[in-house]
């Protein structure tokens, strides 16, 4: 028998529980970092595919004078891939008897030629009949809404009852069973009716040829002038992370430390 293996099966008789231990660790330390590599691997190709998916947009701008912007006008720039107006106004909805969180309200401009922060339609309507919206799919985890339901939303001191025509899949947002937000979409004249608030004040942008956070930085200083230009003030810029899911970083780092711990189980 070869000197090795008789040496290793003494050690395993003088000191079984010491080695078995040490076998187990190792397993256990494989298994931790190679199971993290592989879901990893897996969901980061996935969340950026499906939130890439969705045209997100490479910066949100906001103003009053929007109303008075030509969007045709706006697309006709060579620097432009698609723009349009998709104003979001932030309430609060009855998710069960009594119980009231966040609600994310977006005024869709055109549901059926949108070209940039797309949603899926998942139940129901794809479009909402007027008076009603759709439900972000994630806010049936959260609450007891869902389709042809009607949604309790408080708008200041009032009380709207709102039905719920179709069920949607929106990738390019946090999940609401981690952030406990509920997002709905609805039609411009929807928007106003329910919340009281004008439509056409917040504009998505997506450039073209920008390869980086920086130069979608230098784009969207340029079509800031170009509004001042038009008299239109920009009151609010927000420029997101460069083709990145809201929560990427979020999936990194549990991801990071979970194969942390695998790795330090392994050294062990």
């Amino acid at each position: 028998m070869n000197i090795q293996i008789k040496k290793s099966l003494n050690d395993l008789r003088s000191a079984p529980r010491q080695i078995l231990l040490a076998i187990f660790a190792l397993i256990i330390g494989q298994w931790g970092i190679g199971a993290i590599y592989v879901s990893y691997t897996i969901l980061s190709k996935d969340i950026n595919e499906n939130y890439l998916r969705t045209r997100p947009p490479h910066v949100v701008l906001t103003s009053k004078d929007f109303q008075s912007l030509d969007l045709t006008a706006l697309r006709s720039r060579p620097d432009i891939d698609s723009a349009e107006f998709r104003d979001l106004s932030m309430q609060r909805v009855e998710a069960y008897p009594n119980e009231w969180i966040p609600l994310w309200l977006f005024g869709v401009d055109d549901f059926e030629h949108s070209t940039v922060a797309l949603i899926q339609n998942e139940a129901g309507n794809s479009i909402p009949k007027p008076s009603t919206v759709l439900l972000e799919r994630n806010g049936r985890f959260v609450s007891n809404l869902g389709l042809d339901t009607t949604a309790r939303v408080r708008v200041g001191k009032n009380i709207r009852d709102i039905p719920i025509s179709g069920i949607s899949f929106d990738p390019a947002q946090a999940p609401a069973t981690q952030d406990h937000f509920i997002y709905a979409y609805a039609d411009r004249a929807t928007y106003t009716q329910l919340t009281g608030e004008a439509t056409q004040q917040r504009l998505i942008v997506r450039f073209k040829s920008v390869q980086s956070k920086n130069d979608v930085s230098l784009a969207t200083d340029q079509l800031i002038k170009y509004f001042h230009s038009l008299g239109i003030t920009v009151s609010s810029v927000k420029i997101p992370p460069f083709d990145e899911h809201p929560h990427q970083w979020q999936l990194n780092t549990i991801l990071a430390l979970q194969g942390g711990i695998g790795l330090l189980a392994f050294l062990m």
